[in-house]
C-alpha cells in the first residue's frame, strides 16, 4: 500500500505500531463503492484523516466528491477522479488496488466498518497526544507546570472532540422542548446572577453559567471599579466564590477599593494615612465582615489563557468552584502559538474565555479596552470600537460599553454622571442605564445614590436657602 499518513507529525515509538485495521479500512471503501448511498452515513462518522493509509484517504476524499456532485462513484469513475487531479499514481497499485478494494465489505455492515475504523482513529490520536504531552512535560523552558497543564488538557479535549464526531446532529423537536422546560426549571431554581444596580438588572438578563460578559470602557472610566462592584455585590448577595485574574493592578490595590467602598472612607485617606479615630472604628467593623470573604484574586501580570484556564480550574478545584470569573483585561492576556495579528490572538482569548465559563459552569466577566482612536473621541462609545475586537463581539453573549462624560470633559456639572450602554444581549434589548460613580469611593452607585452627590446636593441646597 501507499505512504502512511498518521493522525499528526507525532511518530510512535519504533517498537510500537500504530493501531488500525486494514480489514474494516478496505470494507468501508468497498460498501461505500458497492452501494453509494451508504455515503451519507459514513461521512457523519468519518473523516478522511481517520483512515490510516494516504491510499485510503485519496480513495475516499474522491468518492465523497463524486457523490458530492451527485456522480456515480465506482472503480471507474474514482479512478478517473484521481487520474485528473494527478494522484492517481500516490495509490499503491493504481486502479487496480482500487478495483481490489471493491471486492470487500457489505452495504449492511458499512456502518459497523466504519466505526471501527474511527476507534482506531481514536485511540492513534490518544497515543499521538500522549506523546505531545511527553514533549511539553520535557521542554519547559520559560512555561510555568500550570501553563503545561493547560496545553495538555486542551490536546486532550480536542481528541475528546473527535470522539463525538459520529453523533447525531438533528434532534426532533420534542427533545427541545423538554430541554426548555428543564432549562426553565433550573433557571427557577438559579435564576442567575444581578450586578447589583437597580436600574440595569431591570434591563439586563440575570447573568448565566457559561456565559462571558464584556465590559468596555476608555481609559480611566472606571471598568475595573465596575467589574469589582458587581464581583462584591454576587459574592454577598449569593455566597459563592468569586474570582478575579488582575493583570494590571495589585491585590493591595483592588482591596484597598474594596474597603474604601465598604467603609465610604474616601480612598485618599487610606493612601495619605490620613485616618482618624472614627475611621479605624469603621475599617474594622468592615474587616470583621470581610475576613470571610469568597473572594479571590490573582494578580500575575501577563497570563496566557492557557495559564488563565489552568488556574482557574486548580483554584476552582480547591474551594469547590466558582460563582463568578473577573479578567482585568483582555489586551493584557496573550495565547499560546503564533497569530497573524493582534486581533487574532485576542479572538483566541476571547474564545478561550468563552470555553472557560461553559467548562465552569460560571459567568465570565471580561473587561475591554476601547481603540485609541475612540477614546479622543466625546461621543459614546459602540461595539465596533472595541480595541483589537477580533471576535470578541461574536464570543460575547453581553456587551456592556461603560461612559462618563466627566473624564472628557472635566465638566464639575457631570462628575458623578455615569452609563452603561447595553450593546448587545443575546435574548434581550440594548438601551442605555444611567449610574452614579462617586470618585473618593472609586465605586458605582445607582443613579442619585452616590454619597459625595448627596452632600454636595445638601449643601447647594442649603446654600440656597441661606442655611
Amino acid at each position: 500500500m501507499g505512504s502512511r499518513d498518521f493522525l499528526t507529525d507525532t511518530t510512535a515509538p519504533a517498537e510500537r505500531a500504530m493501531p488500525w485495521s486494514p480489514q474494516a479500512e478496505q470494507a468501508v471503501l468497498g460498501s461505500m463503492l458497492a452501494y453509494n448511498p451508504v455515503c451519507d452515513e459514513i461521512s457523519t462518522l468519518l473523516r478522511a484523516d481517520e483512515f490510516y493509509t494516504l491510499d485510503h484517504q485519496l480513495i475516499y476524499r474522491a468518492i465523497m466528491a463524486l457523490v458530492g456532485a451527485h456522480k456515480p462513484a465506482d472503480p471507474i469513475t474514482v479512478g478517473e477522479y484521481l487520474q485528473g487531479r494527478g494522484e492517481l499514481e500516490r495509490i499503491d497499485g493504481g486502479i487496480e488496488y482500487i478495483v481490489e478494494v471493491s471486492q470487500y465489505g457489505s452495504p449492511t455492515s458499512a456502518r459497523t466498518y466504519a466505526e471501527i475504523v474511527h476507534e482506531r482513529a481514536i485511540v492513534r490520536a490518544l497515543i499521538s497526544t500522549a506523546l505531545k504531552i511527553e514533549k511539553l512535560a520535557y521542554e519547559t523552558a520559560g512555561k510555568t507546570p500550570q501553563a503545561i497543564l493547560g496545553q495538555a488538557q486542551e490536546l486532550l479535549a480536542q481528541v475528546d472532540a473527535r470522539t463525538r464526531h459520529g453523533e447525531a446532529t438533528f434532534r426532533p423537536l420534542s427533545e427541545a422542548l423538554t430541554e426548555v422546560f428543564a432549562t426553565l426549571e433550573d433557571d427557577a431554581a438559579h435564576p442567575g446572577l444581578t450586578t447589583g444596580f437597580a436600574d440595569l438588572d431591570a434591563r439586563l438578563n440575570p447573568m448565566q453559567p457559561g456565559q462571558l460578559i464584556i465590559i468596555g470602557a476608555r481609559p480611566a472610566v472606571g471598568k475595573t471599579s465596575l467589574a469589582v462592584n458587581i464581583a462584591e455585590h454576587v459574592e454577598a448577595t449569593y455566597k459563592v466564590n468569586v474570582g478575579l485574574f488582575s493583570m494590571e493592578m495589585t491585590r493591595v490595590e483592588i482591596a484597598l477599593r474594596v474597603l474604601s467602598g465598604a467603609t465610604k472612607i474616601p480612598a485618599g485617606r487610606f493612601r495619605e494615612h490620613r485616618l482618624e479615630a472614627k475611621h479605624w472604628e469603621r475599617m474594622q467593623e468592615a474587616m470583621n465582615k470581610l475576613a470571610s470573604s469568597r473572594f479571590y484574586i490573582d494578580e500575575t501580570g501577563g497570563l496566557t489563557i492557557q495559564e488563565i484556564t489552568a488556574r482557574a480550574r486548580l483554584q476552582a478545584k480547591r474551594i469547590g468552584g466558582f460563582g463568578l470569573l473577573v479578567v482585568d483585561y483582555v489586551q493584557l492576556a496573550h495565547a499560546e502559538g503564533r497569530y497573524d495579528n493582534r486581533a487574532v490572538e485576542i479572538g483566541a482569548v476571547t474564545r478561550g474565555l468563552k470555553q472557560l465559563a461553559k467548562e465552569l459552569q460560571c459567568p465570565v466577566i471580561a473587561l475591554s479596552q476601547l481603540n485609541r482612536e475612540a477614546a479622543k473621541e466625546r461621543k459614546l462609545p459602540t461595539i465596533a470600537e472595541l480595541r483589537d475586537s477580533g471576535s470578541i463581539e461574536s464570543d460575547a453573549d453581553t456587551i456592556l460599553l461603560l461612559h462618563r462624560d466627566y473624564v472628557a470633559t472635566q465638566n464639575d456639572n457631570v462628575k458623578h454622571d455615569a452609563m452603561v450602554i447595553i450593546g448587545k444581549q443575546r435574548n434581550g434589548g440594548i438601551g442605555k442605564v444611567d449610574l452614579d460613580y462617586d470618585a473618593r469611593l472609586t465605586k458605582f452607585f445607582n443613579a442619585g445614590e452616590s454619597p459625595a452627590r448627596r452632600i454636595e446636593d445638601a449643601r447647594n441646597y442649603s446654600a440656597a436657602k441661606g442655611v
